[in-house]
């Protein structure tokens, strides 16, 4: 991910949303939370979850190191499950200044 810019993250599901009542996307870098996006943030399709970043959220991140991102859900029974542990480079920008 490429700091400074507004990227759509698309997390496709082996299972349909429609059993999620919440949900919450943890971005995390360096052993610590930078950035969470609950239910009210997401756009839930058939079986994808989809979150917008905005520039500053992505300018939050060191560039050059790797962003941990984590799906955290609750299902209609409330139980809680949690996906595997997603990596991606955090890319460098070279003005940060607002656009």
């Amino acid at each position: 991910m490429r700091r400074g810019t507004t990227p759509t993250h698309t997390f496709n599901l082996p299972f349909r949303t429609k059993i999620i009542s919440r949900v919450n996307i943890t971005y995390s870098q360096g052993g610590k939370v930078v950035l969470e996006k609950n239910t009210d943030d997401c756009k839930l399709g058939e079986s994808s979850i989809v979150v917008e970043l905005s520039r500053v959220e992505t300018l939050l991140f060191n560039e050059n190191e790797f962003i941990k991102i984590q799906i955290t859900y609750a299902d209609a029974e409330g139980k809680v499950h949690e996906s595997e542990v997603l990596r991606l480079e955090a890319g460098e920008v070279l003005n940060e200044r607002e656009f």
